[in-house]
This record gives structure tokens, sequence and C-alpha cells, in this order.
């Protein structure tokens, strides 16, 4: 017989059906935990695969937009008031040739700064921001050294200056078949607050944007420089998984895609605690 009193023993019909209880509940704990793991995961690849996809289409719709700004650099590098000033340069044509590149098609609004060198590698003129033609002479020297009568052009790194990021288009100036000189033309990255708002709108809410190097060194958000991803994107076509600090925080799900024909990567980013399952 059982002991009676606060201290006594169950007995094992009592025993076990609490065990067996005890051992439902923790099972049902354990699959609940097992299924809400297994949906997570399908929510979270399904959002990387999204995010995969958006990226690509920008890292093309960027590509296009390069393509254009090297088109619109050639053809005022090779227009009659660029090569006549290579081939004849006077004050008359230099005014001229300003005038061309901030309101030619090869300016637009975010240009700060462009260069006209001859082909022995010379700057003969300079206009706009002071300040970065000071910081951008070897980076311009860079980018046109290699570039033939074949070559319509290419797009230069990004670059940090003063508060800016900043990144060039250069072309071969050619007059018949000869080149007379390069155009390096500089343009501020960035964007307005109604279209970065209408980007993250189309990519997704909290969604962020940013545009790098391929060396990984300079980040903008398209509007100021920003903190380089925690993990490495060069190169990196998966998924990636890592946690921002503030002021976004946070874990991420993100992919990058280099951008074709350009020194460029664009990373599409997307908190984790935002995918619903």
């Amino acid at each position: 017989m059982a002991e009676s009193g606060s201290g006594a023993k169950l007995s094992l019909t009592v025993k076990l059906p609490l065990l067996i209880e005890g051992l439902l509940v923790l099972a049902v704990v354990v699959y609940s935990s097992i299924s809400y793991l297994a949906v997570r995961r399908s929510a979270l690849g399904v959002a990387g695969n999204r995010v995969g996809s958006v990226t690509e289409q920008l890292a093309l719709a960027l590509h296009q937009s390069a393509s254009q700004l090297i088109t619109a650099t050639r053809q005022a590098a090779d227009s009659g008031i660029v090569t006549g000033f290579l081939t004849a340069p006077s004050p008359r044509n230099r005014a001229a040739v300003a005038a061309l590149l901030h309101r030619g098609p090869a300016s637009g609004s975010q240009m700060t700064a462009a260069q006209l060198v001859d082909a022995g590698g010379r700057t003969v003129l300079t206009t706009g921001d002071t300040t970065v033609l000071r910081a951008v002479v070897a980076a311009a020297a860079e980018l046109i050294q290699g570039l033939t009568v074949r070559d319509s052009g290419v797009i230069g790194r990004f670059m940090v200056v003063r508060d800016s990021v900043i990144y060039a288009s250069a072309a071969p100036s050619i007059s018949r078949g000869r080149l007379l000189g390069y155009l390096v033309v500089w343009r501020h990255l960035t964007a307005t607050p109604q279209a970065r708002r209408t980007t993250s709108q189309i990519i997704g809410t909290g969604a962020h944007l940013y545009l790098g190097n391929a060396a990984d060194n300079v980040w903008s958000d398209l509007s100021e420089p920003v903190a380089a991803p925690p993990v490495s994107v060069s190169g990196n076509t998966g998924v990636l998984h890592y946690a921002r600090s503030a002021p976004e925080g946070g874990a991420m799900i993100a992919t990058g895609r280099a951008v074709p024909s350009t020194p460029w990567v664009v990373l599409v980013e997307f908190p984790t605690a935002a995918v619903r399952c």
C-alpha cells in the first residue's frame, strides 16, 4: 500500500498517464517547431528567389543606363566642337566646348566636372568642380589608358570626394579614323528622394538598394556613401544572409549582381523579419 501524505509517492498507474501526456505535449511542441522552421525556410527561399530576380533586373537596367552614358559621351567626344578644339585649340573653341559639356547630351543635371585630354595624355581643358578635378587626376589617367579608336568608351569605378560618390564615363575623340584625345565626364551618383522611395516600393517595403564597386571599397545608397555590407558581394551570386548594425539593424537577406560592362555591383537587401511565413 502506498504511503499517504504530501510526500507520498505516485503509483505507476498514475505516473504512466502523466508521462505519456508530457511526451505528447513535447511531441506537439517539437513538431510545431519543425513545421514552423520548414515553412520559415520555404518563405526565406521564396524571398531569396524574388530578391535575386529583382537584383538581376536592376543589374541589366544599370547596364543599359551605362551603355547610354557611354554613347552620349562618345557622341560629344566625336562632335565637331570637341574635335575642332583638339585639332586647333583657341579661346573661342574652348568656350564652345565648355558650353557643349554643360548643355549637351553627355552632361545632365548630375554632371559635376569634365576633362578633355589630348592624344599625348595632357589635360587641355577642364570645367566644373575644381575640388573634384583635383581629386580625379590619377583616376582619369587610369580610365583612359588603353582606350583606342576601336573602343566606344568606358565607365569608371565609384569614388568618394568630400561627402559625395562620383563616377565617370570616358570616350576617345576620333576624327577621320585618327585618335585626337579623350573626353572624361564626372557625375554624382545620386537620386531624388522620390526616385529612391519609388524604387523601394518596386522592390518591396523595407528593401534597400545599394551600388558599389566590385572591389567592395566604395558603396552608396544613391544618396551618400554608406558602409560596405558585412560580407563580400563581388562574385557571389547566391543568397546572402547577414546582420546590419544600426540604423538599419537586424538580420538581412540579400543578393548582389555584377553590372555588365562596368566595375559596379548592385545589392538589394531585405529584412529577414519582414519575410512572412
